[in-house]
């Protein structure tokens, strides 16, 4: 009788010791297995893990030039690069070229982007009057809005002269509608952005140009297309932030900076208007800006592998009539060079 209690403890004492066994495998491979992840795919920088895969292909960058509503010719160029799978891993813009690539690495695709600008009423966007429109005013308003184009101050008997003819209100507040709308949204930088994204602009204090990277992307688009004289610059970081135009309107150098393999630009900056297009001032202004631009543009395209132009004709930066003519132009120039963009990418 002792004998068989002395096996039967055993028994269970043995049961006891592989369950224990057991228990402690099953919870040290769990909590290996929870924790494990390839080295090869993340690294820790003492906060959290970060992805640090190799894209399989080259990094493909896209520069989006200025050019007013040519620029909207880019919108067709993005849809070519879709149909024919071909990944763009980087975008930087300026002016209209900057508010194409913002919108697009934000995650609004090629048909919402064509929707905005067909729909887009450009004249009241781009207006150089503020606040309530013209249609929604009593008469007697409208006079009193007809009086002068311009208004002067007076600090006594000194005159205060506008650094501008608008505040640009109008447009800050169409980007900001468009960009909370918007699937993705920077945390730290633009590179929180469905595709990174920067945006170039000319800071008038110091006379350099800036590469926006944080911060608002209305501002950001904002500062990028503001024409110096018409609107009022962004201030920003104590900088006066207007059209990086000025220094380079195709800033191809930037993309080149980011390490791109292969590097796009598109080219839909405008020539020079013939002397019965420059009756107003901002058409002056316009004119002075190609200008300036013409010899910075070259030397910055030759350095991208393969450069888009949109056949867009005559059409005047401030054309904003059938859009949908500036779109398919785009991507029937890009289908031109499919074949080249493939062949590197």
């Amino acid at each position: 009788m002792i004998k068989q209690q002395s096996i039967s403890s055993s028994k269970t004492y043995r049961i006891i010791t592989g369950l224990l066994v057991l228990i402690i495998l099953s919870v040290n491979v769990q909590s290996q297995t929870t924790i494990r992840v390839p080295k090869s795919n993340y690294k820790f920088d003492g906060l959290k893990l970060k992805r640090t895969t190799q894209s399989k292909h080259p990094k493909v960058g896209l520069v989006l030039s200025g050019g007013g509503a040519r620029g909207l010719a880019q919108i067709g160029v993005l849809r070519a690069l879709e149909k024919h799978n071909i990944p763009i891993d980087f975008i930087v813009g300026n002016s209209m070229g900057s508010v194409i690539g913002g919108l697009y690495a934000s995650g609004y695709s090629t048909a919402e982007l064509e929707s905005i600008a067909t729909y887009t009423n450009w004249d009241e966007v781009l207006s150089f009057t503020e606040g309530t429109k013209r249609t929604e005013l009593f008469i007697g308003q409208k006079r009193a809005d007809d009086i002068g184009f311009l208004t002067i101050r007076f600090d006594g008997l000194q005159p205060i002269i506008p650094s501008s003819v608008s505040s640009g209100q109008r447009l800050i507040n169409y980007f900001m509608n468009l960009t909370l709308q918007s699937l993705y949204h920077p945390d730290s930088t633009f590179d929180d952005l469905k595709i990174p994204f920067r945006a170039v602009a000319v800071d008038l204090i110091k006379g350099k140009r800036t590469i926006i990277d944080r911060g608002s992307l209305a501002e950001a688009m904002r500062s990028s297309i503001t024409v110096p004289l018409l609107y009022t610059p962004l201030e920003r970081d104590s900088m006066a932030l207007v059209d990086g135009g000025l220094i380079s309107n195709i800033p191809v150098d930037v993309a080149v900076s980011t390490g791109c393999d292969i590097i796009i630009a598109v080219n839909s900056t405008s020539g020079l208007r013939r002397a019965d297009q420059m009756t107003a001032p901002w058409e002056v202004a316009d004119q002075i800006m190609t200008i300036i631009m013409q010899q910075p543009n070259e030397r910055q395209l030759q350095c991208a592998d393969v450069v888009i132009v949109p056949e867009t004709g005559e059409r005047l930066v401030d054309d904003f009539s059938g859009i949908d003519s500036l779109i398919i132009a785009g991507e029937q120039a890009t289908t031109q060079y499919l074949n080249k963009i493939i062949l590197n990418t």
